[in-house]
């Protein structure tokens, strides 16, 4: 369980345009309806936030329709947990940054010990 599971139009963001933009989009206008052009300029929110080719992208797939963007809350404070955890924050630290119990940073941390980090294959399965 060491990667959240993202709701489905995070991931089909992700899918067209990497999950950085998908991130990006989340994390600026989650829970929210947007609307999505059919191409953007440099000047455009969008192409502001995410990056002009990433934009474009998310236009080609999306554009000319209003979407309501995930506010994936649950995998952002997860994501808050991992991140301090890896720059070695302590448990403590971790759950008043993040707002969450120590119990559910010692949670993570264990699910981080057993499964490594998600950005390295595995040498033996």
């Amino acid at each position: 369980m060491s990667e959240p599971i993202l709701p489905p139009l995070m991931v089909e963001i992700a899918e067209v345009a990497g999950i950085s933009a998908a991130w990006a989009l989340v994390r600026s206008r989650g829970g929210t309806k947007v609307y999505i052009p059919h191409d953007v300029r440099q000047d455009h929110w969008l192409a502001q936030l995410v990056g002009l080719e990433e934009g474009r992208l998310i236009c080609q797939r999306f554009g000319g329709n209003d979407i309501i963007l995930p506010n994936a809350k649950a995998q952002q404070v997860r994501q808050a947990m991992v991140d301090a955890l890896n720059a070695g924050a302590t448990t403590n630290e971790v759950a008043r940054q993040t707002g969450m119990t120590t119990r559910t940073v010692f949670r993570v941390k264990a699910e981080l010990k057993r499964d490594g980090d998600p950005r390295q294959g595995r040498l033996f399965d």
